[in-house]
Formats: C-alpha cells, structure tokens, sequence
C-alpha cells in the first residue's frame, strides 16, 4: 500500500480543482468539453465520482473558457461533396462550406468553429456526414444537411496527436502518432469505437477489406475486415519520409517530404513492391479521378500537377502551375470539360480556385477564404482588429461574443504590401506597419467601410504592439519608433531613439516614458525619455537573464517576459533605477500580455492566469493550454482576446480563482494516452530505457517491466476493466492514471 500512497502523492498536484467540483459541475463540464455521448459513457462505466478522472486530459483549469471564436487560419485540408457541388475548407480550427453550384463564384454557406483548441488535420465526408479532426485532441461529427446552418451531432475527445481520417461505408478510421482508430458511425450521434491497433501514421486510405497507412520509413498495409482487430498483412519499408497516401485499383501512391511520388504494386498486399517514382517536392495531399482518364491530382508545396497514371509504371505530367502559397491539399469535382474545378489548400493564401476544363491548360482563376498568421489585437467597443501578416487587418464584430463576425478587411492596396507586424487603434483611427517601414493611419469611424488616411515609409518596422501617448504613436525594432499623430492626415516622424545591436521585441508607453523588451546585445528592459521627442535618451536599464518579449505596464510595476525564465515585476516607481521585485518560472516564454486590476495574462503554451495583487508573490490561478504560439494579448476586463497565430483569433473568460489551481505542468514529450481501448497501451516519445510499472486501485502491482525506445506496446491482456496508475522512472519520472476499456 505503501506504493500506492507514493503515486497519490505525485498526482494529487497536478489537478487538484476537478476533486472540488460537486456531481452536476462535474457533468457541466465533461459536457461542454467533450460532449453529451462522452458524459453517457462516463456515467456508464460509474467513472464520474473518480476524482482523478482528468488527470493528463485537461486542457485547461476550471475558471478559464473558451467563449467565442474567430478560427480561421492557414488551409491544411480541403474536401468536397461532388452530388451536392459542396466543398470544405479546414482553415485553421474552422472550417468553411462553400456553394460551388454557380461557378466560377463560390458562396460561403457557413463556417464552423470547431470546439477544441487544434488547428484542423483531417476532413471527411459521406453523405450528409461531416468528420472535423483536430491535432491533439479528438474529433466532431458535424450534420450537414441543411449546409448553410451545420448543427454539431457529437465529438470525442482523445487527447493524442490526430494526423489523418477517412471514412468507408458507416466506419471511420483516424490515423494518429499512436495508433490507428476505429469507430462505428451508424449513428453518427453516438460513434462507438471498434478496434484499434498500435501503429504510428500521418496519412490513411481504406479500399476494400484494407487499410493503407503511411509514415516515415513504410507503407503498412492492414487487413480490416475485422473492425475490431485490424491485423498487418504486409509493409514497404523505406528511407523517405511518407506523409499521404491514395489507393487506386492494386496501385498505392505515396506523396513524401521532398521524395518523389511512391508508385508502390500493392496486388499481394503481403509484399508489395516499387514501381518506379516521380519527381517533385513536399506532397501533404493527393487526389483522383479515374474517369475517362486516371488522373492524379498532386500539389507539390509551390505547384499544382496534374499527372496521367494510366499506365502506373510510367506517368505523364498533363500540366502544371505555380500556386500563389503552399499547396497542401487539393480536391477536384470532375476531370475534364465545363464546369471542371480544382480547389487547392493553399496554406496561407486560403483555397486556390482553378478552371480545368482542359486538364493541359490549367487556368488560375482566385484565391478565397486568405488567412494568415494573427499576430497583434485591439477590441475598441464591439469591434476588435486583429493583424494578420499578409492578409492584413481583420475588423470583427464582437456584440456577440460568443458568435464573432469578420465584418470588414483592411489590404494596403497603396504600396502592395500586407505584412502588417502590429496595430494600434485610437478614437476612430487604426494605425499599423508593415514589414516595409510603411506606417498607414486609416479612418475605421465606419468599421465596415475603412478607408486609408495618410501613410509614409518611417524606415523601420513595429514588433509587438502600437502605443501612444497623447498625440505620439510608438513602436520598436531596431529603434524606438516615434510619429507625430496630431494630425492624421499628415503623419509625421519624430526623432528615433537607436538600440543598441539586437531589437525591441514588444514596447509600452507612461507618459513621456517609453519601455522596450529588448532581446540583443544586453538584452533586458530599456526605458527611454521621449520628454523631448527631437532628443530622446535611455533614462533606466535592468538586464535580465535571456532575450524579452512581452511587456505590460500597471502603475509603478512593469511586467517583462524573461524567455528562458519566466515573467518578472520590475519596480519602475524610479525609472532612473528600475528592479527587480517578484519573479515567476515559466518552462516557455510568451509574446503577449494583458491585465486586469490585479490579474495578470500571459500568452506563453496558450493563456496563464496570474494573482499578481503581491508582485513580489506571484501566483498562478488559471491557465489554458493549446500548446502552440500565441500572438498578442487584449482584456477589457470582462473577457481576454487572444491572437492564436495559425487559430485566428479566440475571446477567453476568466472567472475568478474560487477554485484554486496548482502550478502549471509542462507536457513532456513522452505521451501516454488516459482512455485505453483494448489490450494494447502505447507509450510514445521514450528516448531512453525505463523502469515502467502498473497499479490497480487497490495499490497492487498489476504490471513490472522495463521499457524500451524499440519496446513501447504495453499488453494489458491480463487486465480488468477499471483504472490504474502507470510509474514511469527513467529519463522523466512521470506518473499517470489511465482508464482501461474492454
């Protein structure tokens, strides 16, 4: 028993607010975070009591949320409805339906925001059907009958990384880093998982009784007849990276990382064998039509291919063309003649429209649905403005929170260039840079019809945020940024203040008081006298560990991020003479910040939530994790709007610390699942050799062994239904409760 007690204590930190929760909040949240079908399943297998039901699962503390989204970002996925002229954009974690009915113009039916936090990995369609897969958390089954108002029928909530999905008759199959899934969708409401089988795989394809999985090194080939117990009938081993697959007749077609297409004989799937290759570049996506002529579909990163593969051994390029961003997927709605189309995700340039009515001559025709990095946020009353790279500035209108609306696009149509790095809005003017030094004020008193005002090259370009004060605008680079303002129609330039060699990361204003996150030579914060705009000066200087990103100011605190280290409070009471206060550790660093009287966010691994009524005594008393970078920060002390790089842009709500949280864990990179189904559990990510055990809830050991990097399939067959807890010991001791479903 005594072993027992030593893994309750290394778990009982680590989520200590679910135990506090009563039954019917319990129930609140399984539902809003995983769904009605999850919460059934829970109650079935009397599992909701279990106070370490969540533990290695939650992505968030229980006073954060998630209230509204504007998901969209760059386009990894694109599929279509050829019966119902439908097609889907999987943009960032949104995705788009669109009307191909009336072409060559596309309508946007609807958009979705999907529910969790991952960007968008895998799309699927049968019938009125739609599967949402999203990186590392799970899936959500969409209904789609009426296309223009999508209703959600459920969504499971897996906690792996998710790469690809496909779905043959009522079976949906998902390949993940873990292991292949399988799932009954007869009632799409209510999918119930079948069978599974540990193997790691970016891309899938089913035809027939089998499945085709891809990774780097092989083609493995499985027999599914059985949805319960897939078994490998044959592989292809190799050294390229595979990352798509697609599966013609006895033909299997590989697309790779810089490669070549694989044209791999999969007739005896038992031993399939080369064919020959082709030569192109990164393929993330392949598709097909057989009639009247094979034809493979094949964006290759900067191209659009068309390849005739009537004869395997021997493909013909039909044509080709050089797409304006990063073809990763591609989709087509017929082969040849009127009314031929491919639609190509093409990263940040949205989807790529193409006219194919004669398959040798591939015509461009638009770009729709551009979305790109977010970096930088404003809100000004119901409207928030967020800077997207080269797609510019987004207006949204946030009356709604819960159901933001783009309402207006800002393009610098002046000087051909979009790369905005950062924004500032003041009274009814939004002024932004771009990467040019391009410095533009526009009129936004209407937020749907913005129209340029001034604009003048200012020989510098702005990282992090805008800020004034009074009629001074100022941002950092190189320099300290200085523009008179007074008048916005004649946008003018004071004098720069010069950094030393590096660069200001993220800049606030005080007064005449500038302060610079400096990341270079003698990295640190820098306060800059700007009394005298013509003469400016470094009044004050406190060097810090590593580079500084975000800043954020309150009174007489300044709150710099230390990237390597953690968030500091600096007194800034004496700007001649700033130190240091308090200190809190972060495993990461964050671009943004944002506060609230006494409640401080940060952007670092998603939103941390910070107690800092005491700087000298940070605390942490919220958080929520997507595990990706963040832009900037915006809080109107009501809600939190994040700018989610490769997201858009999602509205957060913090309420409250009532239920105390412990410190932020630090995912590792070994990856244990918490729901195994089946006799088969996979450790994934062990660099080194480790000791492993199991322990049943009675404290007794259940399983003794040592691990290997080679050796990572745990068989449970001997194992009850019921919960455990598996010690790890070896490069990362780790501790971690799974439930065991058979």
């Amino acid at each position: 028993m005594r072993r027992l007690v030593l893994i309750l204590i290394l778990v009982i930190p680590l989520f200590g607010s679910w135990k506090d929760l009563s039954l019917p909040e319990r129930k609140a949240w399984v539902v809003r975070h995983f769904g009605e079908m999850e919460l059934k399943r829970i109650e079935r297998l009397n599992l909701l009591e279990d106070d370490w039901l969540f533990e290695g699962r939650q992505p968030e503390s229980l006073n954060v949320r998630i209230v509204g989204r504007w998901p969209f970002g760059p386009t990894f996925e694109v599929t279509g409805d050829t019966i119902r002229e439908l097609v889907f954009q999987g943009s960032g974690s949104g995705v788009r339906i669109l009307d191909i009915s009336n072409m060559p113009n596309v309508q946007e039916l609807a958009t979705i925001a999907a529910p969790y936090a991952g960007l968008i990995r895998g799309l699927a369609v049968k019938d009125t059907v739609l599967v949402v897969l999203q990186g590392a958390d799970g899936f959500t089954i969409y209904g789609t009958a009426n296309a223009s108002n999508p209703g959600e029928l459920s969504r499971m909530f897996i906690g792996q990384w998710l790469n690809d999905c496909f779905i043959k008759d009522s079976l949906l199959f998902i390949a993940g880093d873990d292991s292949l899934r399988i799932f009954n969708l007869k009632d799409p409401a209510s999918p119930q998982w079948l069978g599974g089988t540990p193997v790691t795989a970016l891309g899938i394809y089913v035809q027939g009784n089998y499945a085709y999985l891809v990774y780097q090194g092989y083609l493995r080939i499985y027999d599914i007849s059985d949805p319960t117990n897939p078994t490998q009938m044959g592989i292809w081993s190799t050294t390229v990276d595979c990352q798509t697959v697609w599966v013609s007749d006895t033909v299997a077609y590989i697309g790779t990382y810089n490669d070549g297409l694989q044209i791999i004989n999969v007739k005896n799937v038992a031993s399939p064998f080369k064919i020959t290759d082709y030569p192109c570049g990164d393929t993330r996506g392949l598709f097909m039509v057989e009639d009247p002529i094979k034809f493979l579909y094949l964006p290759d990163h900067d191209d659009l291919r068309i390849l005739d593969v009537s004869d395997p051994a021997n493909p013909q390029l039909v044509d080709s063309v050089q797409t304006p961003g990063w073809a990763v997927d591609v989709w087509a709605n017929r082969e040849t003649g009127p009314g031929a189309y491919i639609f190509v995700g093409d990263h940040f340039e949205g989807i790529g429209v193409y006219d194919t009515e004669q398959p040798s001559d591939i015509q461009w025709l638009y770009q729709y649905g551009e979305a790109e990095i977010a970096r930088d946020v404003v809100v000004q009353g119901n409207y928030l403005y967020l800077a997207e790279r080269r797609s510019g500035v987004k207006i949204i209108d946030i009356s709604n929170p819960q159901d933001p609306q783009e309402i207006a696009s800002i393009r610098d149509t002046v000087h051909y260039v979009a790369d905005f790095k950062a924004i500032g809005v003041q009274d009814t003017i939004l002024f932004t840079i771009n990467d040019f030094g391009i410095f533009m004020a526009f009129s936004v008193s209407d937020p749907v019809n913005p129209y340029l005002i001034d604009s003048m090259n200012i020989m510098g370009y702005g990282n992090g945020s805008i800020v004034f004060s009074d009629s001074v605008a100022f941002t950092a680079d190189a320099a300290v940024l200085a523009v008179n303002i007074s008048d916005p129609t004649q946008i003018d330039t004071f004098r720069s203040y010069l950094l030393p060699p590096g660069g200001g990361n993220d800049i606030g204003a005080i007064d005449s008081l500038v302060f610079v996150a400096f990341s270079g030579n003698g990295h640190g914060l820098r306060i800059i006298n700007y009394a005298d705009p013509w003469n400016p000066y470094e009044l004050g200087y406190l060097p810090t560990s590593s580079e500084c990103y975000g800043i954020c100011l309150s009174d007489t605190i300044c709150y710099i991020d230390d990237r390597d280290y953690g968030i500091r409070a600096i007194s800034v009471a004496n700007p001649g003479n700033p130190y240091q206060v308090g200190f809190y550790p972060l495993p990461s660093f964050g671009t943004g910040f944002a506060i609230a009287g006494d409640t401080l966010f940060n952007s670092q691994g998603g939103l941390r939530v910070l107690n800092v009524s005491d700087p000298a005594n940070m605390s942490e008393i919220g958080y929520y994790q997507w595990g990706y970078y963040t832009g900037q920060l915006w809080t109107d002390g009501s809600y939190i709007y994040c700018a989610r790089s490769q997201a858009g842009m999602t509205i957060m709500e913090f309420y409250g610390s009532s239920v105390e949280e412990s410190q932020y864990q630090t995912l590792s990179h070994i990856r244990i699942p918490s729901v195994v189904h089946g006799d088969i559990l996979l450790v994934s990510g062990l660099r080194k050799k480790a000791k492993l055990k199991i322990y049943d809830a009675l404290g007794r050991v259940a399983l003794n062994r040592d691990l290997t990097s080679q050796d990572t399939n745990l068989r449970l067959t001997g194992l009850k239904s019921g919960v455990y807890f598996l010690s790890l010991e070896g490069e990362i001791s780790k501790v971690h409760k799974f439930v065991l479903l058979k």
